[in-house]
């Protein structure tokens, strides 16, 4: 039993999973508790974030995102979620990150990030990243890249069982160049995902890795706290050993998998989306 200051509730492990992540049993009593004792530290905060102060986002679904990556615990909860506005704020102004945002319609259809209707074989969603389509050369500013990752987790982490279970990536780096890496902007996704954005990460598989991926991930390794550390999975040629953690279903075709995702389809279904009524991501 653990509890989150004056409502118990029971943690378990989900059964076979190699992260081993903690999974909160939430009851009625847990959410209303642990809803109201965040806002009631966000309120009282001295931290002030203007001038998207009235912007906040302060509903319960929102709130449960920083809730249930924290495991219920409310004091770690308040603090990621001003923690979160006031990079958001740093990075972005008070701009709404939608898929309509000012950001170069370039870097979204390069395709090199795609969230297909797909889970892991304990629930978790599937990203999937080509390296060799992270062509800087096609972008109007290195930055998209950053604010698209934001736009795609805020938009993904509006389901309950993302903010749940959390996300796994799936790297196929054939034909990756040197060209495709910025180790800066790298590095800024890396502390978004792992300082402010409140999703959990379950793993992440890279697959055919190209001849300088050794320097480059002692680079990156600089920059990583030890629990994403630990859950990195370096797949090489073999792709077949992806199946131990996905169905064939959730496998791109490209890597002798049966998942097909139409990407194009998706995002303009996402801007379909903006266009027909206001979203706030």
């Amino acid at each position: 039993m653990a509890d989150c200051g004056a409502v118990e509730f029971k943690e378990s492990l989900i059964p076979g999973d190699p992260a081993q992540q903690v999974m909160v049993e939430e009851t009625p009593e847990l959410l209303e508790y642990s809803i109201a004792k965040v806002r009631e530290i966000i309120q009282s905060s001295d931290q002030k974030m203007v001038p998207i102060e009235e912007t906040l986002r302060r509903d319960d679904s929102f709130v449960l995102r920083f809730l249930r990556v924290q495991k219920f615990k409310v004091d770690k909860a308040s603090e990621l979620y001003l923690m979160y506005w006031k990079k958001r704020e740093e990075l972005f102004g008070n701009e709404i990150l939608t898929f309509n945002s000012k950001i170069g319609r370039e870097c979204m259809e390069l395709a090199f990030l795609e969230v297909p209707n797909c889970t892991d074989k304990w629930g978790r969603q599937v990203f999937v990243m080509r390296m060799a389509r992270m062509d800087y050369t096609k972008m109007e500013d290195q930055y998209d890249v950053l604010k698209y990752f934001w736009i795609i987790m805020d938009y993904i982490l509006q389901k309950e069982s993302v903010q749940k279970l959390g996300m796994c990536l799936i790297q196929n780096a054939a034909d990756g160049s040197r060209n495709n890496f910025n180790r800066h902007v790298v590095r800024k996704v890396l502390d978004s995902i792992q300082n402010y954005i409140p999703i959990r990460q379950a793993g992440i598989y890279i697959c055919n890795p190209p001849w300088f991926f050794g320097t480059v991930f002692k680079i990156l390794k600089l920059f990583m706290k030890e629990k994403l550390r630990r859950r990195i999975h370096i797949i090489g040629t073999d792709v077949d050993a992806l199946k131990d953690y996905f169905e064939d279903s959730s496998i791109p075709t490209d890597l002798s998998g049966q998942m097909d995702h139409d990407h194009n389809a998706w995002l303009t279904a996402r801007l379909e989306e903006c266009e027909s009524h206001t979203v706030t991501y």
